[in-house]
């Protein structure tokens, strides 16, 4: 009898043991493990940020082509000449060459314009970055927090697996009665099923993330990263001051403005003539003949009127999105650093007031087991409450972290480690 105490005392002591963080005995620790760093090493490949990188090249190849000149102009016409008044006949030609010359003012302000385009370009594949880092974050958070829910149902099972072989010791001795033991066996089920669940939303979060990656990432493999190290968030203000600043989003919004007053002087500039000019030489049937050519491309009919309109209201458009840009930041910034002070503050109570007093509790009822003033299936209830309280701890984390993660990114600075 007393050794048998003594198991059920060692198995409910087990009970009250917190779960969370620790999955050392879980098979899956021993597969490969993937870090942050190397997520964002293999993300290299992710479709999203391949086609940023070439919307980048082709904003360059169109800022080259804006700054390269017309190309010269040859043309040459061959002939017979006859004469009048005689049957005099001879072989005739001509050869001309035209080099444009373009308005020095709408020249250097398309180059201008498609250069700022080109710099949009860069500052939207950075934004691209940022989100595809952060959703890639968000799936990497996810796994993390499926392989430590994970932990705690194994820790779980394995508990209940151990107070089930007293329960089943205890009725075999006459000390309890079978429906003691049929509702460890109940518990026991229920964790099982849970516990696959778990398994199976882990395999499959494993593989979404591997699918976005390319499978840079091994068959099978787990995460590696603490949810509990939670960064410090900044104050508000400076949470703000950091997004305007450093956002790439706010940088292309005043860069397209750039490019927009740029093609809006292009435009004004295209209204001076286009000149060509040139030479020629021609060989008649009586004479030979050369000089030069100017021509004017002289705007009677408009004074470009109608692209200077469009370059206007295109500016003025660029500047109200800009505007709205800038709302937009600051209002996601605000809104991202609330539901972070929110979360951390759910993540304090749980961790430093709600589990101390389930574990406290949970103890308590393995004392007053021992000595017989409860039975197990108080002991069976608290440790079900203290469980609770670990899944709730761990979703509390993945919240916050989940929270500091949407504020970095609107302060444009997801990290690398």
């Amino acid at each position: 009898m007393r050794l048998l105490k003594a198991e059920i005392a060692l198995a409910v002591a087990a009970l009250c043991l917190p779960a969370v963080g620790d999955g050392a005995a879980s098979p899956w620790n021993e597969l490969p493990t993937v870090t942050w760093k190397e997520v964002v090493e293999a993300a290299r490949n992710h479709p999203e940020l391949l086609a940023a990188a070439s919307r980048v090249e082709e904003a360059a190849g169109a800022a080259r082509e804006s700054k390269q000149y017309p190309n010269p102009v040859v043309g040459l016409a061959l002939g017979r000449a006859e004469g009048i008044e005689g049957g005099e006949e001879e072989g005739v030609w001509d050869i001309e060459l035209k080099l444009p010359i373009l308005p020095l003012g709408a020249y250097r302000n398309g180059a201008r314009a498609a250069e700022a385009e080109h710099a949009v370009a860069i500052r939207e594949a950075e934004v691209g970055r940022l989100e595809v880092l952060r959703d890639l974050k968000e799936a990497f958070l996810s796994v993390v927090h499926g392989q430590e829910s994970l932990s705690v149902l194994e820790a779980s099972s394995d508990q209940l697996a151990a107070l089930v072989g007293v329960a089943r010791k205890r009725v075999e001795m006459g000390e309890a009665r079978p429906m003691e033991l049929s509702r460890m066996e109940i518990e026991a089920g229920r964790v099982e099923l849970a516990l696959a669940e778990a398994r199976e939303d882990v395999r499959a979060g494993k593989k979404v993330l591997n699918l976005w990656l390319r499978s840079e990432l091994p068959e099978n493999y787990r995460v590696e990263a603490d949810l509990s190290d939670i960064p410090t968030i900044p104050p508000v203000e400076e949470a703000v001051e950091a997004a305007l600043a450093r956002h790439p989003g706010v940088g292309s919004a005043n860069l397209r403005v750039q490019a927009a007053e740029a093609r809006l002087a292009a435009e004004r500039g295209a209204r001076f003539p286009e000149m060509e000019i040139g030479g020629f030489y021609e060989k008649e049937l009586d004479a030979r003949s050369f000089g030069g050519t100017l021509e004017l491309h002289i705007p009677i009919w408009n004074w470009n009127s109608g692209g200077i309109a469009r370059a206007r209201a295109a500016e003025a458009t660029a500047r109200h999105r800009r505007d709205a840009r800038l709302a937009e930041v600051e209002a996601a910034t605000r809104e991202s650093h609330a539901a972070a002070v929110s979360a951390y503050a759910r993540v304090v109570g749980f961790r430093d007031e709600i589990l101390p007093r389930a574990v406290e509790v949970a103890g308590a009822m393995e004392t007053m087991y021992r000595v017989g003033e409860a039975d197990v299936m108080n002991v069976l209830d608290a440790r079900r409450k203290l469980i609770e309280i670990e899944s709730e701890l761990l979703e509390a984390y993945l919240r916050s972290q989940l929270a500091y993660l949407r504020l970095a990114a609107m302060m444009g600075e997801i990290g690398d480690d």
